[in-house]
C-alpha cells in the first residue's frame, strides 16, 4: 500500500503552483507594437490589468502611476489638480500618454490631465520606459504611458462613503 510522504506532497504542491504561475502571462502590445508577452520584450515594460489596478488600491490614476517603479509623481496640490509625472528621471513634457490609443495632453499646461481619468475606467495600463518608447516619437524619449479603458457591459455605479460627511458617487 503506497502511503504519501510530507515531501512528496509539498513538491507535487510546488509544480502545480509553477505550472499556473507559468500560464499567467502579460501581453504587450505597444513594446514592439505588435502582441508579445513581457517576458520577451526587450525594452523595460510594466503591464497593469483591472485586476492589478483594483489590488494596489491607490485614489487616482497618478498616484497608481507612482508605486511604479522608473515613474515619479509632483503634483500642484491634492486630487484633482495638475501632476506632473516623470519617467526615469525625464521630463514630464518628455512622457506619452495614450489613451486607447490617441495621444493626450494639453496644449496650455504641458501636462496630462491624468487626475481627472477615473481609475473605474481604466481596463489596462502599459507604461514602457527608456529608449524604446522614442518609436512614438519626440514626445516619448523617456517613456510611454499606454492606457486601454473599459468597454461598457452595462450600468454601473460607483458611491464612496467617508467620515466628516464626504460622500461622492458616479455612473461607470
Amino acid at each position: 500500500m503506497f502511503k504519501p510522504s510530507w515531501a512528496a506532497v509539498l513538491v507535487a504542491s510546488c509544480c502545480i503552483t509553477a505550472q499556473a504561475e507559468e500560464s499567467i502571462k502579460h501581453i504587450s502590445v505597444y513594446a514592439n507594437r505588435t502582441p508579445t508577452t513581457t517576458s520577451e520584450v526587450l525594452a523595460s515594460v510594466t503591464v497593469l490589468d483591472r485586476t492589478d489596478i483594483v489590488e494596489r488600491q491607490a485614489q487616482d490614476l497618478p498616484a497608481l502611476l507612482a508605486q511604479l517603479p522608473g515613474v515619479n509623481l509632483s503634483r500642484d496640490g491634492g486630487r484633482g489638480q495638475n501632476s506632473g509625472l516623470y519617467v526615469r528621471g525625464g521630463n514630464s513634457g518628455h512622457t506619452l500618454v495614450l489613451i486607447d490609443g490617441v495621444r493626450s495632453g494639453s496644449a496650455t499646461l504641458g501636462y496630462k490631465a491624468l487626475a481627472m481619468l477615473p481609475l473605474e475606467l481604466i481596463e489596462r495600463i502599459e507604461v514602457i520606459r527608456g529608449p524604446r518608447a522614442a518609436w512614438y516619437g519626440a514626445d516619448a524619449l523617456s517613456g510611454v504611458i499606454a492606457i486601454t479603458t473599459r468597454k461598457a457591459q452595462g450600468a454601473e455605479l460607483n458611491a464612496n462613503v467617508g467620515s466628516f460627511g464626504q460622500a461622492g458617487g458616479a455612473p461607470c
